[in-house]
């Protein structure tokens, strides 16, 4: 899908390739609920047990980390750019980052010779947090680049960004001229629904480590309880 300019609101949607990511993460997300059915059928006739106890954590934590790769995918396949007078607004998932006009000091087209390094969530396809690019130094990615050169910096006083759209060239021409008819506000430059409001970046491997060793510690829990209530019944 390439850009989309809606007009009487000077409004330009740019969405990223994101077919690839999103299948990677559809295809993980439904692999991990095979394996956890998969478990779930074989162990359902064994006795009360602590093998059988140990067969269903394993099976909740699949679903767990299904649940993770769908939000992931998800992410992937909402991934897009907003740009008008006012300013940027990167869309992923729950979160908006949004950067005024007048906050861009720079647009650099990717090039093969920078090694851009995401260090955040990724596959192939999809790139999503902290990272490093030789010349520019820390960058936040949201991307679904395959190449160098599909990326395109944006430079402001306080951050980088990597984005892909699909035609670079055109989105840096588009931004440049809005930029000369900028209308600048003052809306907080990352916006998060009530999903993302929990004061950590699901972005994150740390994130997504915690978040996943929390779900396992409380399915052991009530797998452990469950099968204590079951035992003395």
């Amino acid at each position: 899908m390439h850009t989309v300019l809606l007009k009487g609101q000077g409004l330009t949607i740019e969405r990223p390739y994101r077919t690839t990511g999103t299948l990677v993460g559809a295809a993980a997300s439904t692999g991990a609920l095979a394996l956890a059915a998969a478990l779930l059928i074989k162990t359902a006739g064994w006795p009360i047990s602590f093998p059988q106890f140990l067969a269903y954590l394993g099976a909740g934590s699949l679903v767990t980390l299904a649940a993770l790769f769908a939000f992931w995918a998800y992410g992937c396949l909402s991934l897009r750019y907003t740009l008008d007078r006012a300013g940027l607004t990167i869309i992923w998932g729950p979160i908006r980052h949004y950067v005024a006009i007048d906050r861009i000091q720079k647009l650099v087209a990717g090039r093969g010779e920078q090694r851009p390094r995401a260090a955040g969530l990724g596959w192939w396809g999809y790139h999503i947090g902290r990272g490093n690019v030789d010349e520019l130094g820390p960058v936040l990615f949201f991307s679904t680049h395959r190449a160098p050169e599909d990326l395109v910096y944006v430079q402001t006083a306080g951050a980088t960004y990597a984005l892909s759209p699909q035609d670079p060239a055109r989105f840096i021409a588009q931004t440049q001229r809005l930029q000369k008819a900028g209308q600048p506000d003052t809306r907080p430059s990352v916006q998060r629904d009530i999903l993302a409001g929990l004061g950590f970046q699901w972005s994150e491997r740390a994130a997504a480590f915690l978040l996943l060793s929390g779900a396992v510690f409380f399915q052991a829990l009530f797998c452990l309880a469950a099968a204590v209530a079951i035992i003395n019944a």
